[in-house]
């Protein structure tokens, strides 16, 4: 017998122990002076790891928690240990492929230098000693509070005494400000989302860096108990945030700040000398008669290439520097192989048309413009109008006269990459010919309108799922579609 009740005190004694350790590990009973705890231990590192920079900040000691003064057993946690990652990316602006620091590109080379979008897996955290972790945290201006309720189970840290119910906390991080510097010379502009374009025009080793300036992050708490609060009913969950006191906020005190320092990832990259030579300045010529309204009016233009490289040309039907149509519509031709393309114009007067060749390594030649007169065609009824096919539709008497109709419409659409992360964006390319017009819509809200992007594609918003972008033009056959998609990636999030 008195093993069996020597047994159960000892017994006895190590579940109380295991309580009291428990508590000491998870909640303090601060009675006494306020203020942060003593032997606080800090240490603070970073590096670079591939595209990627890595801060890890670890508080010892340090006793924080929510701001209820006076009462002696308000839920704190000590320790903290968090991690931030930032993302960056250099790319072929042309091909999205990767290009690796150290590296040698041709001059004329378009790279872009990518900011990539920070995403909440980018933030990690959890509690010294402790299973107190939510793992990741959100990214939200001035490190404000994340929303305004935080007592979802991903955010749940630990169940406290009975009179504060379950305890949840979010990291929140203010998404750092960020500048490309040392490329002043590699031809660098804006284009946003993050994104820098660079033309590298001239020759050298350059060393750009991604410069992530300094910012911070605050912890958010909140429990499902009402105690403590100044609602006057309901549940909490409107988060506050911690202070760094034993006893609560003081007179003095200011919210718990984490210091995030100005992190940097230097990208050197050599520009050579061109591969190759552009092609020479089209020449370009009438194929037939002169311009008449409603009549299609044919040119002809050809070039050469120096390196024998396959020519294909981009024709600016209305002389404002963007691309309307190729010739030929796909593919390339042998460089010296004369070309053609036919125009059906509404309205008389000075037409200026541009003409540009490009060889398969996508050098460019000058423009060649052509400048001619366009007559009214005595034949047409005064309110006619003139299709871009060369249909012409009379409105008055219902009189249709039928155009050329033998070029058969052509489109294109791709995304580069095909496959991203969650927030990354994408370039949307396409092309039509022998159209009236088009319009490119993404399910994800974006909307362009042309018949051809623009050289290098259109920026996409972030993408955050599986988006479908349809190209759909007015043609002589009707509308007629294509379309492109882009993938994300999953991301797995500990529930």
């Amino acid at each position: 017998m008195r093993t069996f009740f020597l047994g159960r005190y000892v017994v006895g004694l190590i579940g109380l122990s295991l309580i009291m350790l428990s508590v000491l590990v998870f909640f303090t009973e601060a009675r006494g002076t306020r203020g942060v705890g003593a032997g606080i231990a800090t240490s603070e590192t970073s590096s670079v790891t591939g595209d990627d920079i890595l801060w890890n900040r670890t508080e010892g000691g340090t006793v924080w928690g929510l701001t209820c003064s006076g009462d002696s057993g308000q839920p704190r946690f000590s320790g903290s240990n968090v991690t931030i990652k930032y993302h960056t990316k250099v790319t072929d602006a042309d091909t999205g492929a990767v290009i690796a620091c150290g590296a040698s590109v041709p001059a004329g080379t378009k790279v872009k230098y990518t900011f990539v979008p920070h995403v909440p897996q980018d933030i990690s955290w959890f509690i010294t000693g402790a299973f107190l972790d939510s793992p990741y945290g959100v990214w939200v201006p001035n490190a404000a509070e994340p929303g305004v309720n935080i007592c979802e189970p991903e955010n749940y840290i630990a169940r406290a005494k009975k009179i504060w119910g379950n305890l949840y906390a979010e990291l929140s991080v203010n998404p750092p400000p960020k500048t490309l510097t040392g490329a002043e010379n590699l031809g660098c502009t804006s284009v946003g989302n993050g994104e820098y374009l660079c033309t590298t025009p001239n020759v050298g080793t350059f060393t750009p860096t991604f410069m992530f300036g300094a910012t911070n992050a605050t912890y958010w708490m909140d429990h499902t108990a009402q105690y403590c609060h100044t609602r006057t009913s309901g549940p909490g969950c409107t988060p506050e945030s911690v202070y760094p006191s034993s006893l609560g906020r003081g007179a003095n005190d200011a919210p718990f700040m984490i210091n995030i320092p100005t992190l940097t990832r230097s990208c050197e990259i050599t520009v050579g000398q061109p591969v190759g030579s552009a092609p020479t300045t089209p020449t370009v010529s009438a194929a037939g008669g002169a311009c008449v309204v409603g009549i299609p009016h044919t040119i002809n233009f050809t070039a050469t290439d120096a390196d024998n490289d396959p020519l294909r040309y981009g024709i600016d039907w209305n002389n404002d520097s963007a691309i309307d149509e190729w010739a030929p519509a796909s593919g390339y031709v042998s460089s010296g192989v004369q070309q053609s393309a036919s125009r059906t114009f509404s309205s008389s007067g000075s037409k200026t048309i541009g003409i540009v060749a490009q060889d398969q390594g996508g050098r460019n030649s000058s423009w060649a413009n052509l400048t001619f007169n366009c007559a009214n065609n005595a034949n047409l009824p005064g309110d006619a109008i003139v299709g871009f096919d060369g249909g012409i539709t009379g409105n008055g008497g219902g009189v249709v006269w039928g155009g050329s109709g033998s070029l058969e419409p052509n489109l294109t659409i791709r995304v580069v990459p095909s496959l991203v992360r969650q927030g990354e964006t994408v370039r949307v390319n396409w092309s039509a010919t022998n159209v009236q017009s088009c319009t490119v819509q993404g399910a994800n809200g974006d909307a362009w309108t042309g018949v051809e992007s623009p050289i290098g594609g259109e920026l996409s918003s972030p993408i955050s799922r599986q988006v479908r972008y349809t190209l759909t033009c007015q043609s002589n056959q009707g509308v007629l579609t294509k379309t492109a998609v882009v993938n994300a990636l999953p991301v797995w999030k500990e529930r």
